[in-house]
């Protein structure tokens, strides 16, 4: 089953090659280009995910994962941008964002990103 995933950038061009290429590790994209149309579309369906770029406008990325934080403390947020920046980091990273990543980055890395953990491994009984 593909895990459905809300992308927030104003790039378009980005937006239809991460739909590409994440769609054979079973990730659906929905994807929208301002803080506003993020914040209904959320409201209107639920996801798996958010991806959000740093740089969204209308509010602003760091308005729009404080609300997002407020409404539903659960839901992963990947923060993605071309500032690598530490305060910006730390900013997403205390407003909530469970990952910030610097573009250019591997497809790899936001698959991983959005990949939940899986539980650790009971540790098995030594024989004595």
């Amino acid at each position: 089953m593909a895990m459905h995933v809300l992308l927030a950038d104003e790039d378009r061009d980005l937006c239809w090659l991460l739909s590409q290429s994440l769609a054979p590790a079973g990730v659906e994209l929905t994807t929208v280009h301002d803080g506003e149309a993020a914040l209904q579309a959320l409201a209107a369906q639920a996801f798996a995910a958010l991806i959000l770029n740093l740089t969204l406008p209308q509010p602003t990325s760091f308005e729009v994962l404080h609300q997002v934080r407020n409404r539903d403390a659960e839901l992963p947020i990947v923060v993605i941008s071309a500032v690598d920046s530490e305060i910006m980091r730390h900013k997403a990273l205390a407003l909530g964002a469970n990952h910030y990543l610097t573009k250019p980055f591997q497809h790899a890395q936001l698959i991983e990103a959005l990949t939940p953990p899986r539980p650790a491994a009971a540790p098995s009984e030594a024989s004595s």
